[in-house]
């Protein structure tokens, strides 16, 4: 994506699409459960049954980095923090349910992907890193501890200020 409605409309436009997102059930749908069907599928398979192949599930922070948005969230997360504490708690509490039925399937961990850091630097201060981020894995991984799972964290950019939160704070493997 190159261009949309958020980028277009600003701060107003991301309002009213947290709003939107708020006003959508939290429960599993149809969508959901269709993806899930490849993990189920994976499940049932005689390498990973056997022990030959680990199978991981998906869980992360809802961090815009792949839509033309993104400058207009982090200009958010100083000049709106509200609006963002809004939009990290609703995705947060709709990926819970998603987190919890890939644990019930089996899977032998969880692995986030979206990235935080640029080569040189990361795309916020520790102090907004741990003030919209760093509680969210921790709040998931209750459900992913109670079926003693790993939480393994992708991130290729320069991650030092913040390895130190993801490690002793948040509590990723």
């Amino acid at each position: 994506a190159i261009d949309d409605s958020i980028k277009q409309g600003g701060i107003p436009e991301f309002r009213r699409y947290v709003e939107f997102l708020e006003s959508q059930p939290l429960d599993m749908n149809e969508y959901v459960e269709d993806a899930l069907e490849s993990i189920r599928i994976m499940m049932e398979s005689e390498s990973v049954r056997s022990g030959r192949l680990f199978a991981l599930g998906h869980m992360d922070i809802a961090f815009p980095i792949a839509f033309p948005y993104m400058s207009l969230f982090l200009h958010a997360m100083a000049s709106e923090p509200e609006l963002i504490d809004r939009y990290m708690e609703v995705t947060t509490e709709g990926i819970i349910p998603v987190l919890r039925a890939q644990l019930d399937l089996g899977v032998d961990g969880i692995c986030g992907a979206n990235d935080w850091c640029y080569n040189k630097a990361p795309m916020m201060s520790p102090r907004m890193f741990r003030r919209f981020w760093a509680s969210i894995p921790s709040r998931c991984g209750n459900a992913r501890r109670r079926h003693d799972v790993p939480f393994v964290k992708h991130l290729d950019g320069n991650t030092k200020l913040h390895l130190p939160i993801l490690v002793d704070e948040v509590g990723i493997d």
